[in-house]
């Protein structure tokens, strides 16, 4: 009966040994990987990033001059000011939910992917375009720099630099070419000299 107990006694002892090694050994791969996670570089970019515009806009906006349209009739897309400058801020007002994608052409037909697929995996959209699609208003200043969606063309750009008009485009997919109908919404403004 002795050797029983003795038995059990060691047995329990070697159990409780090997528990408490595998709880440090546990709390040692926790810390290892914590510390593995802490020393990655804060500057890494993840491989899709978002950059949300320094040139958005994010105070309230009053229609004071009531240039947007909100009856019942009123356009799905809407544009303002009509006539703008550089030093302008300009809104987008789309009624909601609309396409995640947006791009605006030059006077010229230079196309510039302002939220969409491309524009967030290359860093420099405005925002998300889960974001945009239910967003009623959008607004933003009028020296606004992007990437024109150009091959060979990849720095950052003025996109309102060339007096004349600039077409707005709120869509699904824009890549996309469509022949008969087009379903997208667009908008158009005209840029002027400041004075």
């Amino acid at each position: 009966m002795k050797n029983f107990w003795f038995g059990a006694l060691f047995l329990t002892a070697c159990q409780t040994k090997t528990d408490r090694a595998l709880s440090q050994a546990t709390a040692a791969s926790s810390t290892e990987i914590a510390v593995a996670a802490s020393t990655t570089p804060p500057n890494t970019a993840p491989a899709t990033r978002i950059v949300f515009s320094d040139a958005l806009v994010r105070t309230p906006w009053v229609d004071t001059k009531q240039v947007m349209d909100t009856s019942l009739d009123a356009p799905n897309f809407q544009c303002a000011p009509k006539v703008f400058t550089q030093k302008d801020t300009l809104t987008l007002r789309a009624e909601v939910p609309h396409g995640g994608w947006l791009d605006v052409n030059q006077p010229d037909g230079t196309d510039f992917r302002l939220i969409g697929p491309v524009a967030e995996a290359a860093g420099y959209a405005l925002m998300d375009t889960a974001t945009f699609a239910n967003t009623l208003i959008v607004r933003f200043r009028a020296d606004l720099k992007s990437r024109p969606y150009v091959y060979g063309r990849d720095t950052l750009e003025t996109v309102f630099r060339v007096p004349g008009d600039y077409r707005f485009t709120i869509g699904y997919n824009l890549a996309t070419e469509y022949d008969d109908e087009d379903p997208n919404w667009h908008c158009t403004v005209r840029l002027v000299a400041s004075p």
